[in-house]
C-alpha cells in the first residue's frame, strides 16, 4: 500500500457522484483510491443525473453549496454568488444555441465562481480536471492552476472523434490542450486523435478507468429480482437514450424474439419520461412482459445482474472508454458493442465479445451467436476477466495516475514553489 503523503490533489469534476453516469462513478472511485495515499478534494458544480430537460449550465447555477467529507475524500459542491444565479440560469438555457451567449456565459461564470473556488485551492499541489460538461469550469480551473503555479492535468473524455467537428475540436478545447501540463487519454485511440489535433504526444498519458463492482448482497436479490436473475437475459446497462443504443437494442430484441420465446431483456439505468411507454409497446407486441426496466439499482445488484447475464449488449455510439464493457468483462460476461475505434481498444472481436455494426440485423446475429453457443460465451467471459485483471485493475490505474502526478511534481517550477 502506498504511504500517505502531505500531497494535496484537487479533482475538479463538473457533474459528480451521486449523479448517475460513467464519469461520475469512475471519478468518484478514482478519488477514493487516490485518498489512500494523499489528501483529495473534489470540486463539483452539480450532483444531479444528466437530463435532457435541464442543461448542466442551469443545474450548476441552481445548485446549493455543500462541503462533506466521505470515505476520506472532501467533496465540495460549489454554488455561484447569489447575485449571479439568475444571469447564469438564463444564459445557461441558451448556451448551446448561440456563440455570443457562450462567450458571455464564460465571463459571468468566472465572476460567479472565481473567488468561490479559491479557498479550496490555496494549498493544492495540482488541479486535475476531469471533463463531463461545463467547459467554462475547465477554463477557470486552468487559470487557477496558472495563477498558483501548480500543474494542470486535463482528462478531456473525448466522446466524438468524428471528422465533422465536435466540442472537443473547438477553440476552447484547443486552448485547454495548450494550457494543460499533461492530458490523460482513456484509450490509445483518444491519444492518437489528440495528436492528430495538434497535441504533442509527450503531453499525453493513456490511463483508463477500472471496473466498479461491489460485492453482491442476498438482501438485494429477492422476489421479482431473484426470478430475473435466474432467467436467461440480455443486459443493457446505461442511460436509456438513443446515443447509448437503447432504442436500437429494443428493435433488435423484437426481431430476436421471433425465434426465441425464452430470452428476457433487462434494461438498467436512468430513463426519459417516455421510455416506460416505449417498453410497454414492445411488450405489447410480444404479448409478454419480457422487457424489464430497472432504474434505481444498487451497486451490489448491478454486480449480480452483470454476473448472471447471458450477454451485455450496449450498442452505444458515444463512448470515451466503455466502462460498462470493462465491468461486464470483469464479471466473466461476454459483451456486444458497436464496431468503433474506442470499442476496439477494449474488446477484441471474437475474444472477449463481438463488435457489430449499427444495424438491427447485425446486433441480432451477434446476440444469437452468443446465446446459442454457451461454450463460446464461457470462453469470452474467461478472456474478458483475464484482460481486466491485467490491464484495468484499480491498483494499476491508481499507480499510473500517481506516476503522472510525480512526473509533473519534479518540474523545476514546481520544485521552486515547494521550496518557497
Amino acid at each position: 500500500m502506498t504511504a500517505v503523503t502531505d500531497s494535496h490533489t484537487v479533482l475538479w469534476i463538473p457533474r459528480y457522484w451521486p449523479a448517475v453516469g460513467g464519469t461520475e462513478f469512475h471519478s468518484h472511485e478514482l478519488a477514493l483510491h487516490l485518498s489512500r495515499s494523499q489528501r483529495v478534494t473534489v470540486l463539483a458544480h452539480c450532483a444531479k443525473t444528466e437530463s435532457s430537460q435541464q442543461p448542466l449550465q442551469v443545474s450548476a447555477a441552481l445548485s446549493d453549496f455543500s462541503d462533506i467529507t466521505s470515505g476520506g475524500v472532501r467533496n465540495v459542491k460549489l454554488a455561484p454568488k447569489k447575485t449571479y444565479v439568475k444571469a447564469l440560469s438564463v444564459l445557461g438555457r441558451y448556451h448551446g444555441k448561440n456563440k455570443i451567449v457562450r462567450k458571455l456565459f464564460q465571463v459571468v461564470f468566472n465572476q460567479a465562481y472565481g473567488q468561490v473556488a479559491t479557498p479550496f485551492l490555496n494549498d493544492a499541489d495540482r488541479i486535475h480536471f476531469i471533463y463531463n460538461g461545463l467547459t467554462e469550469a475547465a477554463v477557470l480551473a486552468a487559470h487557477h492552476a496558472a495563477n498558483l503555479n501548480i500543474p494542470f492535468i486535463f482528462t478531456p473524455n473525448v466522446l466524438d472523434t468524428s471528422e465533422q467537428g465536435s466540442d472537443w475540436d473547438s477553440t476552447s478545447f484547443h486552448w485547454l490542450y495548450e494550457k494543460a501540463d499533461l492530458l490523460i487519454a482513456l484509450t490509445e485511440h483518444e491519444a492518437q486523435w489528440l495528436v492528430g489535433h495538434g497535441v504533442s504526444s509527450d503531453k499525453i498519458s493513456v490511463v483508463p478507468y477500472g471496473p466498479i463492482l461491489k460485492p453482491r448482497e442476498p438482501a438485494h436479490e429477492q422476489g421479482r429480482i431473484a426470478e430475473l436473475l435466474s432467467s436467461r437475459y440480455i443486459l443493457f446497462l446505461g442511460r436509456l437514450v438513443p446515443g447509448k443504443g437503447s432504442n436500437l437494442l429494443l428493435s433488435a430484441f423484437e426481431q430476436l424474439s421471433e425465434n426465441d420465446a425464452e430470452t428476457q431483456l433487462i434494461m438498467v439505468g436512468p430513463a426519459e419520461d417516455h421510455t416506460s411507454a416505449i417498453i410497454e409497446d414492445v411488450n405489447g407486441r410480444l404479448n409478454s412482459q419480457r422487457v424489464h426496466l430497472l432504474q434505481d439499482v444498487s451497486q451490489p445488484l448491478k454486480t449480480a445482474l452483470l454476473e448472471e447475464a447471458a450477454v451485455l449488449c450496449v450498442p452505444s455510439n458515444r463512448e470515451s472508454l466503455g466502462g460498462v464493457y470493462i465491468e461486464a468483462m470483469a464479471s466473466g460476461t461476454p459483451v456486444i458493442a458497436l464496431d468503433r475505434p474506442v470499442s476496439r481498444c477494449v474488446i477484441q472481436h471474437g475474444k472477449e465479445g463481438l463488435l457489430v455494426t449499427e444495424d438491427i440485423n447485425s446486433i441480432v446475429d451477434g446476440l444469437r451467436t452468443v446465446i446459442d453457443n454457451p461454450q463460446l460465451a464461457r470462453q469470452m467471459g474467461c478472456s474478458g476477466s483475464a484482460k481486466v485483471a491485467m490491464q484495468y485493475a484499480w491498483h494499476l490505474v491508481t499507480e499510473s495516475i500517481l506516476g503522472v502526478y510525480a512526473t509533473l511534481d519534479s518540474r523545476p517550477s514546481v520544485e521552486l514553489k515547494k521550496a518557497a
